[in-house]
């Protein structure tokens, strides 16, 4: 019995993304921001959200046109991974949450989530201004 041979392919190796917690942030109504980073290629990525970074991450990578991959995130003080297949498909969802309705996930618009608690936050190597 032979083995077959699968050649390697870089396009499917797992993006790996480091996300922590901005404790600064933290004010006595919002949770604080959580900013997710990532080095593709020698670049720099970085995104902050107080409910999704990784996803707004997913968002900077697609603006930066790098093609699609597996994201793999790892949590500060938070044991094991979070894996998604497609890290396009998550660009489309965020995380919705008001006084009226529970966290739920949800279509992401390009102006603002569903509920308008924030604006468009993703980065490409520093912070934004006025967050």
């Amino acid at each position: 019995m032979t083995a077959e041979i699968i050649p390697f392919d870089p396009a499917r190796v797992s993006v790996t993304v480091w996300c922590y917690p901005f404790e600064e942030t933290r004010t006595p109504n919002n949770p604080c921001y959580w900013v997710a980073t990532c080095e593709i290629a020698g670049r720099v990525f970085e995104a902050r959200s107080r409910r999704d970074a990784p996803r707004e991450l997913a968002r900077a990578f697609l603006a930066a046109g790098i093609p699609d991959r597996p994201m793999r995130i790892t949590y500060a003080g938070v044991r094991g991974t979070r894996r998604y297949g497609s890290f396009h498909a998550e660009a489309a969802w965020t995380t919705v949450e008001s006084a009226t309705v529970p966290v739920r996930r949800g279509r992401f618009s390009s102006l603002a989530d569903a509920e308008g608690s924030e604006r468009l936050n993703s980065v490409i190597g520093g912070w934004p201004e006025n967050p």
